[in-house]
């Protein structure tokens, strides 16, 4: 998958409640080029999910860290920022 698509390395979120409209906030800070700086990032568009969209995120994040964390391949041969 990573071979197939430009990658963006995510360098900073905001995130955060907005219970006036029962959403979860989230602004993603994120690298664009290879010798950008952290200072530098780009910023999303805030984007908005329900609570039940935000705990289907979190069970999809932490099933891909145990397949990492549990896999015998080392190195993915993308390159890192």
């Amino acid at each position: 998958m990573a071979n197939d698509i430009a990658l963006f390395p995510v360098s900073g979120w905001q995130i955060g409640p907005v219970p006036s409209h029962d959403i979860i906030a989230l602004k993603l800070h994120f690298l664009s080029h290879p010798f950008q700086q952290t200072e530098e990032a780009q910023e999303s568009q805030m984007f908005a999910m329900t609570p039940a969209q935000g705990r289907e995120l979190i069970e999809r994040i932490q099933a891909a860290i145990e397949v990492l964390e549990n896999s015998d391949a080392q190195g993915s041969g993308i390159d890192r920022h």
